[in-house]
């Protein structure tokens, strides 16, 4: 029969481990696809499950594709204390991801690039996160911009003085205060997974100061 070999061929396909494939291939796989898909992929089996608790155990990085549609990230009352949403305003697809400790809920957002969050935490000290991937960085802490000295009030609680341009005295912000003001914009000129060619640009008090 002539068509025997080819319905042999494609009976053999079906009977193919695709969940064996090797991780790389699946690694590889898985930088192509959209982030609510990246999230669930973790679900199709224990080997696409295995594959990506790498992606977040090794913090691997995944190149955004040119046509990969923008997402939300937040914090709601039905994820967990140690999660956070991401939603596709345009598909309408959301899946929740865990974060690393503290919530984000703690955290007040400073900006957003490369697919990276910048957050300041409860002492106003800033911090690199990304939502995918679990990866964090911290940035140096916010009493070594020239500016600004930390130190406590007569409760012992948290404070900073803030020297600005002319003035002598300086104004003092405790550390919701100064989260929500000190911060004006930042942005990244890489992604932190490039290492040392990530360079970070903060635009912030006084006066629209850079460092």
């Amino acid at each position: 029969m002539a068509g025997a070999p080819a319905i042999v061929a494609a009976a053999d396909s079906y009977d193919r481990d695709w969940a064996g494939l090797p991780e790389e291939i699946f690694l590889m796989f898985m930088r192509e696809l959209e982030i609510p898909d990246l999230v669930r992929s973790g679900a199709v089996c224990t080997s696409w499950h295995a594959a990506y608790l790498a992606v977040r155990r090794h913090h691997f990085p995944l190149p955004i594709p040119r046509n990969q549609l923008p997402c939300l990230v937040y914090a709601c009352r039905n994820s967990a204390t140690d999660g956070a949403v991401v939603c596709c305003p345009f598909t309408g697809d959301s899946v929740r991801v865990p974060l690393p400790q503290p919530p984000l809920t703690r955290h007040s957002t400073v900006g957003s690039a490369h697919g990276w969050l910048v957050t300041a935490d409860e002492a106003s000290n800033l911090h690199l996160l990304n939502p995918i991937t679990g990866a964090h960085v911290a940035l140096p802490p916010i009493a070594t911009l020239h500016h600004v000295e930390s130190c406590t009030d007569t409760q012992g609680r948290l404070m900073y003085n803030v020297f600005d341009r002319g003035d002598p005295e300086p104004t003092p912000f405790d550390a919701r205060e100064a989260r929500d003001c000190m911060y004006h914009r930042v942005t990244l000129s890489y992604s932190p997974a490039a290492g040392s060619a990530c360079i970070v640009l903060l635009v912030h008090m006084s006066i629209g100061e850079l460092s």
